[in-house]
């Protein structure tokens, strides 16, 4: 009897011993180990050879990192550079296809909080995908985006020499407006109804950084509707419209919607109209500095 208890003990002991170094031997293995913006781990043995992007402003990061060749599937929103648009495409950000990822067999998935659904992140996890999710929101978070992106392509390099002409960039436009009295800004995300954004989104870094003054900064929701007297009441002096500015139509249709709805503006009367490729206004990414030049070059 006392024979059996002493085996059964010492096999637990075995156990536990042999686990605890399993532990330690996986341990030793991880090549990689990074955490994302949810908070969660990732861990890798091996640097991630096949990524799927579900963000446009992703794949964008992946294309200047030099990190393309290791680019196995995007979405079907991911059109730029133009070369991203013959990459596989696994469907759309909010419900990409999981039978392309599947057939993809991807090493590693990069998504967003904003784009991507909590759905498909739930999915992509019940699959055991190693998934990586980015929340860039502020130039800030942009370059730690890089940072990371950097990281787990092996592009640490391009990432900081990226990073280091964003921030150069960001501090001389700063110190340029410095001082100096900020002209008021109306963004229309959508015109019908009309949405606007606060200071807690990407939108509004773009604005201040452009020496503007978002009038909706200060409301509490980061994407607040918003009616013709509030906008009257601040009176904006610029009007900012992001669109697809590719398309004449789209925009003659916008210009002449927002000349109806706000005639009485002086933004209005005064042709302080800027339409403003939707793309790289609302995609954080490292095109911010295009952004912002362009809105400069756009105000009198």
């Amino acid at each position: 009897m006392h024979s059996s208890k002493y085996k059964i003990t010492l096999l637990i002991i075995l156990l536990l011993f042999f686990s605890g170094c399993k532990k330690e031997i996986s341990d030793e293995k991880i090549f990689l180990s990074i955490i994302d913006d949810t908070g969660d781990t990732v861990r890798f043995v091996n640097s991630p050879s096949r990524i799927i992007s579900l963000g446009p402003n992703i794949t964008e990061t992946i294309y200047v990192l030099g990190a393309d060749s290791i680019l196995a599937g995007v979405t079907e929103y991911c059109n730029y550079p133009p070369e991203a648009t013959q990459k596989q495409k696994v469907g759309r950000m909010l419900d990409p296809s999981l039978e392309i990822i599947h057939s993809i067999k991807p090493d590693l998935i990069l998504m967003t909080t904003e784009g991507n659904s909590k759905t498909t992140h739930q999915a992509l996890r019940n699959f055991n995908y190693k998934i990586f999710v980015t929340n860039p929101n502020s130039i800030d978070d942009i370059i730690r985006m890089n940072t990371s992106i950097g990281i787990l392509t092996g592009k640490n390099e391009n990432a900081e020499k990226l990073n280091s002409e964003i921030i150069k960039f960001r501090d001389s436009v700063l110190n340029l407006h410095s001082g100096k009295q900020r002209k008021k800004a109306l963004v229309l995300i959508s015109v019908n109804p009309m949405i606007t954004a606060n200071k807690r989104t990407f939108i509004n870094d773009i604005i201040n950084l452009s020496g503007l003054e978002n009038i909706f900064a200060e409301e509490p929701v980061e994407y607040p509707s918003v009616n013709i007297e509030s906008i009257l009441i601040r009176e904006p002096d610029y009007i900012i419209i992001p669109t697809d500015t590719n398309n004449t139509k789209v925009t003659g249709m916008l210009t002449s919607e927002v000349r109806s709805l706000m005639k009485n503006l002086n933004a209005v009367k005064e042709n302080r109209i800027i339409l403003i490729d939707e793309n790289i206004i609302s995609r954080p990414s490292y095109r911010v500095r295009e952004a912002s030049t362009y809105l400069m070059l756009n105000v009198k």
